[in-house]
């Protein structure tokens, strides 16, 4: 909490899903938005962390496969966003 304030923390950017849960508490007493960012597939994490993940202000996968479950569970499509992690050798 104290590195919020210190920080004037005006975004969340949780880089794994494991950190939404120590996260998540502070940032919505604060009113900060929260993103949650995925890389890997979460389906063995995914009923452990899905409350969470259904919170955030949005949720960034690297492949759209990533976002499935979220999808699937009624995540809106707003709140669902594909950054891809990669490089275009040919350029």
């Amino acid at each position: 909490a104290a590195l919020f304030d210190a920080e004037d923390a005006r975004l969340v950017h949780a880089n794994m899903p494991s950190v939404v849960s120590g996260l998540l508490p502070v940032a919505r007493r604060r009113r900060i938005p929260v993103v949650a960012h995925l890389h890997i597939p979460i389906d063995d994490l995914y009923w452990r962390v899905r409350d969470l993940l259904h919170q955030c202000d949005a949720v960034v996968g690297v492949a759209d496969y990533l976002l499935d479950a979220l999808r699937a569970d009624g995540v809106p499509a707003r709140r669902l966003h594909v950054v891809e992690n990669a490089v275009n050798a040919e350029r």
